[in-house]
């Protein structure tokens, strides 16, 4: 990749060169660019000037370099060849040009493939807003190389055939002539490396003949042959420029010289505003594009599709393909199994790569037969919300190669106990390379037989020495049995997963379940001091002048689809004194064991979660907190709360869920009711023969004390990365007792029934202002408060992936100790020494009875 000071350079010269672009006559610029608004169109055009630049001085000179584009592309050849003449001797041009030389005679210029990465790395310097927002990030050369060997790995085996030898196939097919499409080329970084991969295949297959002959083959097959079909799709000017380029610079040097008639199939269009090829416009999308390549059959879908997500709207095109069955009968990625998915959110369907993939399984389908491979988020793999995305791609592909490579950085994922698992790319979420072939005669029946999974695990530099070094098969993939309902792509234990089907899960025994409440604007609406919270709300309130302007007075983040004013306006009316101000401050739990105010309103809370919420506002309720998933490296997404929560309380790295134990009464005055499945506990009751049904609090407390056994963590964690937890019941009486017992004592540690006594904070009146460290075992809050006895194993304790002290301590760094807030500190460390030690006595418990599984039995509904 290459270094700081040749960005540095090249962003210079974009800043030198927009002056003089700004008067750019428009016949010179591409055509599509003229239509640009002024700004825009001088910052891509000096972006484009820049960057062809820096290109050219690996290779001698600008001049040099446009040689290689007489034809290929001839717009983008025309606005260079102005450049060159009007741009270059202008004084700060020619300084910014000075100094990317003076980078290069410094030694920072090597071969040409130190192009690698040079426009993620500008665009990340002068733009780092736009770069994030097109999801712009480098791909490392090894997993380039790596997916182009999977896909022809995979087109061998399905289609019985190399990508070589692809080429050489004839174009009088009916549907056309087979190709590779590259459908976000970004700075060509996939065609580069597949004309060095052809050109290194076809000179060792010639390898007898004369290298006058060699030379003269290649020569022919790049422009008879490879030239008329690989395709590729690139939004961003520059990025097109630069693949542009490239791709004719690397043609160049492998001796293959433009001559009249060449030309690039790179369009400048957005890939997911209409069909690619054939295949793609026999799906039935309402495109109003014409298909980029009609003459595109059998594709070899390659690349790296943009990190974006959640774009907001789609085109009615796109929203079409994602929701609409494909010609061969693949239903769309918003339904399972002929249902609705029927998800709270599914945003993440919309993120750019699902709808990459989306199309490129269109375009295979459409044409019958075709090969897919892609780097992109591994999320797919195994989140709940994609299980419709994955049922589609079993019914479309007859092989299935995937490689996650994990790295995801919301779920803290390790290589072992030591050491980092990192990303291959500089995204958060983690990356899997996914191979997919069509071969003709698809049975759409079978949907497991060809697929195999890997993992790689380990630092970056580790990862992609691997993948250099490796094939698929290289790598030992196991095979896959995706089933109903979720269809996973991961390699799992079977018969740890029926047994783990054995146990009934959390939503479907309390009936009344969901996510906690967000706020989209904690700082604002959430405080240790209700003073403080009414306070701000107040300001809001009685702001005058313009709502938005009093929100970024306050510090009020403001949210697409929130309206300030209206927000105000039914503040006004719902709460226009004090009582009924504060009539709206209830009890949080933000985080375990910390409890705080939130001011509850629709108005300024973003989603009150109402459905569950209202349960949690009556004397003597409680409820469960866990999460559908955990993705945090240990299952420890399990706590319990008498107040309503917020949404990360339990869960850091997704959503929190909230399993009352009451129902509140349905009219003011009435008897509260369990929230418990009526069937599932007469079931409980009859199978161990018990005298009585356990009470609604009993089933919680034996729960409560399941779900804090170590053996019951650690046997199904993986199943907890994918889908609620279950849970199961007792096979005897005497275990039911033990675990009731264990369980209320756990209860009342974590929701006591009443508040921790109040404490003055530093005993002669002044408040503690908390600074805390810890030495040894000793929390020193300050200079003169210290709490002792805190070992390593509690101020490392977490739960939902919250060090539960750390995480209490840090939110109130600086700032001072709020009444009863030592006393609740102290009761929070006290109750995770507790905690630790009653989870013991639970594992000994069940031990004594036979140990997990044997201790228990399923409880099917």
């Amino acid at each position: 990749m290459s270094g700081d000071r040749r960005v540095r350079a090249v962003a210079a010269l974009v800043t030198a060169a927009r002056d003089g672009l700004a008067r750019a006559p428009e016949e010179v610029l591409p055509a599509d660019l003229a239509r640009w608004s002024a700004p825009a169109r001088v910052d891509a055009c000096a972006q484009i000037f820049a960057c062809s630049c820096a290109l050219a001085e690996d290779r001698g000179d600008l001049e040099d370099t446009l040689g290689s584009l007489p034809a290929l592309e001839p717009t983008l050849r025309r606005f260079l060849d102005w450049a060159a003449g009007a741009l270059a001797d202008a004084p700060a041009v020619a300084r910014a040009r000075d100094r990317l030389r003076e980078r290069g005679a410094a030694g920072e210029a090597g071969r040409p493939e130190t192009d690698d990465g040079l426009y993620e790395e500008l665009l990340a310097a002068i733009d780092p807003a736009g770069r994030r927002a097109h999801g712009v990030y480098y791909t490392p050369p090894e997993l380039v190389r790596f997916v182009l060997r999977g896909v022809d790995e995979l087109h061998r085996r399905a289609l019985g055939r190399g990508l070589e030898d692809m080429f050489f196939e004839s174009c009088d097919g009916p549907r056309g002539a087979p190709g590779v499409l590259d459908p976000a080329v970004g700075a060509a970084a996939f065609p580069v490396a597949l004309i060095r991969m052809l050109h290194a295949r076809l000179s060792l297959r010639w390898s007898t003949l004369a290298a006058d002959e060699r030379a003269r083959r290649w020569r022919a097959f790049a422009r008879e042959r490879l030239l008329p079909r690989l395709y590729g799709l690139e939004l961003l000017p520059a990025a097109w420029a630069v693949a542009a380029l490239r791709i004719s610079a690397t043609l160049s040097e492998l001796g293959v010289a433009p001559a009249p008639g060449d030309r690039l199939r790179l369009l400048r269009r957005d890939a997911l505003r209409g069909p690619w090829g054939v295949g793609g416009a026999r799906h039935g999308g309402a495109s109003r594009q014409e298909p980029a390549f009609p003459g595109l059959a059998r594709p070899v879908i390659i690349g790296n599709p943009p990190y974006r997500a959640a774009p907001g709207e789609r085109a009615p095109w796109i929203r079409a393909l994602l929701r609409g069955p494909l010609v061969d009968g693949a239903p769309g990625y918003f339904e399972i199994d002929g249902a609705p998915l029927r998800e709270r959110t599914s945003k993440w369907l919309n993120d750019d790569y699902v709808a990459f993939m989306r199309q490129a399984q269109a375009e295979i389908a459409g044409s019958g037969a075709g090969v897919l491979g892609f780097a992109v988020n591994h999320g797919f793999l195994t989140n709940p919300t994609f299980r419709g995305m994955r049922r589609s791609l079993l019914h479309s592909f007859s092989a299935i190669e995937l490689v996650d490579l994990h790295g995801n950085s919301k779920r803290r994922e390790r290589a072992g106990p030591f050491a980092r698992d990192e990303n291959v790319f500089g995204v958060q979420q983690g990356v899997c390379v996914a191979a997919f072939a069509r071969a003709p005669g698809r049975d759409p029946a079978d949907i497991s037989a060809g697929v195999r999974a890997s993992d790689l695990h380990g630092p970056r530099p580790r990862k992609l020495a691997r993948l250099e070094a490796s094939s698929l098969t290289d790598l030992q993939p196991a095979p896959v049995r995706p089933r109903a309902p979720l269809y996973l792509l991961t390699v799992t234990d079977r018969a740890r997963d029926e047994e783990y089907a054995g146990g009934l899960g959390l939503d479907a025994l309390f009936p009344v379940q969901g996510v906690g409440l967000t706020t989209a604007r904690d700082r604002f609406v959430i405080d240790r001091d209700p003073e403080a919270l009414l306070d701000r709300v107040r300001r809001l309130r009685d702001a005058t002048g313009d709502a938005t302007r009093a929100c970024h007075a306050l510090g009020i983040r403001t949210k697409k689809g929130w309206d300030p004013e209206r927000a105000r306006a039914r503040l006004r009316a719902d709460c226009p004194d004090e009582p009924t101000l504060r009539a709206c401050l209830r009890p949080i739990l933000y985080r375990p064991f910390d409890r705080r105010t939130i001011f509850y309103h629709p108005a300024i809370v973003w989603r009150t979660a109402e459905r569950v919420t209202r349960h949690m506002r009556a004397p003597g309720s409680v409820a469960l907190v866990s999460a559908r998933t955990n993705k945090s490296p240990v299952a420890d997404h399990f706590f319990c709360a008498r107040s309503m929560i917020e949404a990360k309380c339990g869960e850091s790295t997704t959503q929190s869920r909230l399993f009352p134990l009451w129902l509140a009464p349905r009219e003011p005055g009435g008897p509260r009711r369990p929230n418990l499945h009526e069937e599932a506990t007469r079931a409980f009751a009859r199978d161990l023969e018990l005298a009585r049904a356990p009470a609604p609090d009993e089933l919680l407390a034996f729960l409560y004390a399941q779900v804090f056994s170590s053996g019951y963590r650690s046997r199904y964690a993986t199943r907890f990365a994918v889908e609620f937890p279950r849970v199961f019941r007792p096979r005897t009486p005497a275990l039911l007792r033990e675990l009731v017992a264990l369980g209320r004592r756990l209860l009342r540690l974590h929701a006591p029934p009443e508040p921790a006594a109040v404490d003055a904070g530093a005993g002669a009146g002044a408040p503690v202002m908390l600074q805390p460290r810890r030495e040894g075992g000793v929390i020193c809050l300050n200079e003169h408060v210290t709490i002792p006895g805190v070992s390593a194993e509690v101020w490392a304790y977490t739960i939902g992936g919250h060090r539960v002290v750390r995480k209490w301590l840090k939110a109130r760094a600086g700032q001072p100790a709020r009444p009863g807030e030592l006393a609740a500190l102290r009761a929070m460390i006290d109750a995770i020494h507790e905690t630790r030690a009653r989870a013991l006595e639970i594992d000994a418990a069940i031990t004594r009875h036979g140990g997990w599984p044997a201790a228990f039995q399923p409880w099917r509904l």
